[in-house]
């Protein structure tokens, strides 16, 4: 009988060490594993904010050089009003747009979705200008220049707005 009871108290203390062995190994080796899963986790979402980024200062860079072409074609101060330095800063407004209009649309997947309506309304609003005056092939004059003059300097909220949400998701 004390040999059963010997055999059945070294059984019981011997599963216990064994199954605490076990259990110390499988709990590491779950460890290692969520290690590895948390590593690949945060690489890609180094890599996908270091891409976003990049869109982001991109998609600013070409929306100041619409601008600033906008400003250009609009301005009623002109140093060469020629018709053939009209039709340049008409073509210049003209590409600057598509190329800018086509980066939000190639990069849409990066922008949230507060960020996207913001740009397709400044995407409509740009349209608004350019559009009668490449249907017309110049620029407008008079009061029609003033008036779209006005439209582009009210746009300057948005692009205000368009630039600070942009440094916020930078951060």
């Amino acid at each position: 009988m004390t040999n059963f009871v010997s055999s059945l108290f070294g059984s019981i203390l011997g599963g216990g060490v064994v199954g605490g062995l076990l259990s110390r190994y499988l709990i590491e080796k779950y460890k290692v594993s969520l290690s590895a899963k948390l590593f690949e986790r945060q690489t890609r979402y180094a890599w996908l904010h270091t891409e976003r980024s990049k869109v982001l200062v991109e998609a600013y860079r070409r929306l100041s050089a619409m601008h600033a072409a906008f400003n250009l074609l609009l301005s009623p101060i002109q140093i060469d009003a020629s018709k053939e330095a009209e039709k340049g800063r008409i073509h210049e407004a003209a590409d600057t747009a598509r190329e800018l209009f086509r980066y939000f649309r190639e990069n849409e997947m990066f922008f949230n979705d507060d960020l996207a309506h913001q740009l397709d309304n400044l995407q409509n609003e740009y349209k608004k200008l350019l559009i009668p005056i490449l249907a017309k092939g110049a620029v407008p004059v008079g009061l029609e220049l003033g008036e779209a003059w006005n439209k582009l300097e009210g746009l300057d909220p948005l692009l205000k707005s368009l630039k600070e949400k942009i440094q916020e998701m930078l951060d």
